[in-house]
């Protein structure tokens, strides 16, 4: 097999993993995703893609970050409870203050081991890309013991 084929090979079953972790399969909109946060916040994790590819033009209101970031504020205005850890070549948790900056890559496999540390009951992850390596990706959300959204 070629190494683009492994790649894509290894995405699919990254993406089938965190789908299956996903419950019931019903199709969930971000706030109701999200909402389903609000018993222990702390073991909530919304883990959030802010790579460079967040920064290209979503739709009329802006781009990619700014309406995911419009979402995140407007969820904490309803007091829902969450974690926020934010991710691009490296991860970090955030207080939700300012908006993120879209830049570096998307290294998933390191953010699913830093937000592992909390022991999360459940992790919302946003994203519009691919991981830098689904293979360690998929090996790390293995890894995790809950509930995995992919949005």
């Amino acid at each position: 097999m070629s190494n683009s084929t492994e790649k894509s090979a290894a995405i699919i079953q990254l993406t089938s993993h965190l789908s299956a972790s996903a419950g019931s399969g019903k199709s969930l909109s971000l706030r109701e995703r999200v909402q389903t946060l609000a018993d222990e916040g702390k073991h909530n994790i919304l883990l959030l893609d802010t790579s460079g590819s967040m920064s290209q033009f979503a739709s009329q209101e802006g781009t990619k970050i700014e309406v995911l970031w419009s979402i995140v504020q407007q969820l904490r205005s309803e007091a829902v409870r969450f974690r926020v850890c934010e991710f691009n070549h490296f991860a970090k948790w955030s207080d939700s203050s300012s908006m993120p900056e879209a830049s570096g890559s998307t290294a998933l496999a390191s953010a699913l081991e830093f937000v592992s540390a909390v022991n999360p009951q459940q992790i919302t992850l946003i994203t519009d890309g691919y991981p830098d390596d689904a293979s360690a990706a998929l090996a790390a959300a293995k890894q995790l013991r809950c509930k995995i959204n992919v949005l």
